[in-house]
């Protein structure tokens, strides 16, 4: 069992205990007691966890986008009405955008790819790993994303680890590169310890008709046929991920690359059409016309959380002006939809604050 599995496993056995000590601090305030900062925060945290299932459960529908998603909510959220839950694949350009030519490279060596954000969840630090152990040179691992090691610890640590013949840091890129940066790869390495969900990053493979090499759960799982489309490795695991490159790296070296079976992509005026049906249904149920309240709170225990935005692809100007105009980021307070006040206020689910949560009822 991976890190993350054992992770939620151990917040789920945990859950209980939490909500139970949160009940406390909340009759605490109730009672008028001043709590410190650190209590309050805890408070905000299980309220806003119970109060956005409350949210989901009165949903007419609940699109998942991989099985694996619509399972995990149905089994670990019990107030949910599994006929709501649907499972719906993204839909894709159909336009030819990521079809393009492949371009050889020019020491005919074996590219692998990773594209995306270099933390540590996306599980780069295995892939860079995995190439050092596989310790071929005519295998290179091409990595596409913002690199900073002169102020980033953990980029810092990867450039150490990454073996310089084999490890290129390519930098920063923006979407509309991705069709030339998938026709410079032949294999595109997804090796997220996360659990993911859908990756579009695998469907945009696909359509490029560039097999993929995926951590063996979550929504990866789902999203690579084993040998067919790609192949999965174990989660973490750097050895097993080097014994899958240096298979594809022999097949390349003789000659004999696999026939890749890619599937058919749900395009975006399908997807569109099936939205359009699941909303005209929904609009024809007939429904209650009280609002029920899903959960009250006050506006000052939250007014002191506080946290960061992190803003992606700030390497681009129009995304720099934008974040300049935004200014400081705000509260998290106020990025919940909450206003801070003395008073008894609460918010309503998908529009602005207001004093009351209020939902349709069933």
């Amino acid at each position: 069992m991976g890190l993350i599995d054992w992770a939620a496993r151990a917040t789920r056995a945990a859950r209980p205990a939490m909500e139970a000590l949160a009940d406390r601090f909340e009759r605490k305030l109730a009672r008028g007691r001043i709590l410190g900062r650190d209590r309050r925060d805890f408070i905000s945290f299980y309220r806003r966890d119970r109060t956005i299932l409350d949210a989901f459960a009165a949903a007419d529908w609940l699109i998942a986008p991989s099985r694996f998603l619509r399972d995990l909510f149905v089994s670990q959220v019990p107030q949910l009405d599994p006929r709501r839950v649907v499972l719906s694949d993204c839909g894709m350009r159909a336009d030819g955008l990521y079809s393009g030519p492949k371009t050889p490279d020019p020491r005919g060596r074996l590219r692998f790819g990773f594209i995306g954000s270099l933390v540590p969840y996306k599980g780069i630090e295995t892939a860079i790993e995995a190439v050092r152990r596989a310790g071929d040179p005519r295998a290179v691992l091409l990595v596409f994303g913002k690199f900073e090691p002169a102020t980033d610890p953990f980029h810092a640590r990867l450039a150490a680890l990454a073996p310089a013949e084999s490890v290129v840091f390519r930098g920063p890129f923006e979407h509309r590169d991705l069709p030339a940066i998938l026709g410079e790869i032949d294999v595109l390495v997804v090796p997220s310890l996360w659990w993911e969900n859908a990756p579009l990053t695998i469907r945009e493979s696909h359509l490029s008709r560039t097999p993929v090499v995926a951590t063996g759960h979550g929504g990866m799982a789902e999203s690579v046929r084993e040998g067919r489309d790609g192949y999965l490795f174990r989660a973490g695991d750097p050895s097993d991920l080097a014994r899958v490159m240096l298979g594809l790296l022999a097949r390349h070296q003789q000659n004999d690359w696999p026939r890749f079976d890619f599937p058919e992509r749900k395009t975006i005026r399908e997807d569109a059409s099936e939205l359009e049906f699941r909303y005209r249904a929904a609009m024809a149920r007939r429904r209650a016309e009280s609002p029920a309240v899903l959960r009250e709170a006050r506006g000052r225990d939250f007014a002191s959380s506080e946290g960061t935005v992190e803003i992606q692809g700030a390497r681009s100007p129009s995304c720099a002006r934008a974040a300049a105009a935004r200014g400081p980021a705000m509260p998290s307070s106020r990025r919940m939809g909450v206003r801070p006040s003395s008073s008894w206020s609460s918010w309503r689910s998908g529009s602005s604050p207001t004093s009351r949560s209020e939902a349709p009822s069933r």
